[in-house]
């Protein structure tokens, strides 16, 4: 089984860095919980072995151009730090998960008591790695979905089946309710003109996109200055089409 998490985790590594947040906090775990026992095997140091052999090409790339992605992680934290406050990023972690919360919560305390701690504690390391780290409230999401899993198998064992029924009820409604409040924040279905005027572009979560910062933020020149942004916030001038032509910018 430890052989094969070390494959799951290195190839994980290779598609997205942050999942050593993930083995991070389970290392950390299990060394707090009493499965503690199972460090003294050779099985989680052979997953280990494995983890770093699939990473080694990856790191020898790394340290051969000068740790690119050490720069960009170092680059990224300073601009989330710049734009999420810490109560900002518990509001997003809540907002991301909303009724589900409840699920994760059930989970957590479900894994606790069948002696799964080491589990039960990664969801909580995780976001509070993140936390201190000032990275976006999303990034503990894979953590948060183990709680809730676990809190899926919690409702199904502790309720009979007339309150699962009422339990989904109230959970959809109370998530419906989330995502009726987090519409505005999440997706972008006012005019530029409304988010700009009524400031809610500064609180969503595609500020980046619009891309504003810098530039006179009313009437259509303004507009009309305003850059596209890609992921990570990164600037693209609007495209031009044939013969030097640039395409027309929507007036809202």
């Amino acid at each position: 089984m430890w052989l094969v998490l070390g494959v799951i985790a290195g190839v994980g590594l290779e598609a997205k860095y942050p999942i050593a947040f993930l083995l991070v906090a389970f290392a950390i775990g299990l060394a707090l919980s009493p499965e503690r026992r199972m460090l003294t095997a050779a099985g989680p140091w052979l997953g280990f072995v494995v983890v770093i052999a699939l990473m080694l090409p990856n790191l020898i790339w790394q340290a051969r151009h000068g740790w690119p992605s050490v720069d960009f992680f170092s680059s990224q934290n300073a601009k989330t730090a710049s734009d999420t406050s810490r109560p900002a990023y518990i509001a997003d972690q809540l907002l991301f998960l909303g009724a589900t919360s409840i699920v994760a919560v059930m989970g957590v305390v479900w894994m606790w008591r069948r002696s799964l701690r080491a589990l039960a504690l990664v969801p909580a390391i995780v976001t509070l790695i993140v936390f201190l780290e000032r990275g976006r409230a999303y990034y503990p999401l894979p953590a948060d979905a183990l709680a809730v899993a676990a809190g899926a198998i919690a409702l199904e064992r502790w309720l009979a089946p007339g309150r699962r029924l009422l339990a989904a009820r109230v959970l959809i409604a109370l998530q419906v309710s989330v995502l009726a409040l987090a519409a505005p924040i999440v997706v972008p279905f006012y005019s530029t003109r409304h988010m700009i005027s009524s400031g809610v572009w500064k609180i969503g979560f595609f500020k980046d996109e619009i891309g504003l910062a810098g530039h006179d933020r009313t009437g259509p020149a303004g507009l009309a200055r305003a850059s596209l942004r890609g992921p990570h916030g990164r600037s693209h001038p609007r495209p031009q089409l044939r013969g030097g032509l640039r395409p027309p910018v929507l007036r809202t």
